[in-house]
């Protein structure tokens, strides 16, 4: 029998909306015959072929995929915390579906900043931060 753990699939799946941002941001550079692997962080200097319109869609790409990044290591310790000290109960899964649910929401709002002029992102990512520290404070009580 498998014993399967939402709490330590979604760290996979976190890890994969980390990098999807990137993974889209390469594709655009890709299609319009200016991604560099030899430099791949240089996103800017690679846009000169890119069309004006999809620049900046570039450059929110970049900085969504950072963002992810900084969030994944604090997250998945947390989960790892409370796995460790088998507080893996209902909480726990409601807390990591949401962190999960909202780090899907925010690189929509993030690659699309019209939305409400960004103010939805900013909102999606305060609560991945309440879903992180509700994480934290579960293992920690």
């Amino acid at each position: 029998m498998v014993n399967f753990s939402w709490p330590a699939f979604s760290v996979i799946l976190a890890i994969i909306l980390a990098y999807l941002p990137h993974f889209m941001k390469v594709a655009l550079l890709t299609k319009f015959g200016k991604f560099d692997n030899k430099d791949p962080r240089a996103h800017t200097s690679q846009q000169s072929s890119v069309p004006e319109e999809k620049r900046a869609l570039v450059t929110r790409l970049a900085g969504c995929h950072s963002n992810q990044i900084e969030m994944l290591g604090v997250y998945a310790a947390g989960v790892a915390a409370n796995l460790s000290l088998k507080k893996s109960d209902t909480a726990l899964i409601v807390f990591t579906a949401l962190y999960v649910g909202f780090r899907a929401l925010y690189i929509i709002f993030y690659a699309a900043p019209q939305v409400l002029r960004g103010n939805l992102r900013s909102i999606t990512f305060v609560a991945c931060m309440a879903t992180v520290i509700s994480i934290w404070s579960k293992a920690a009580f």
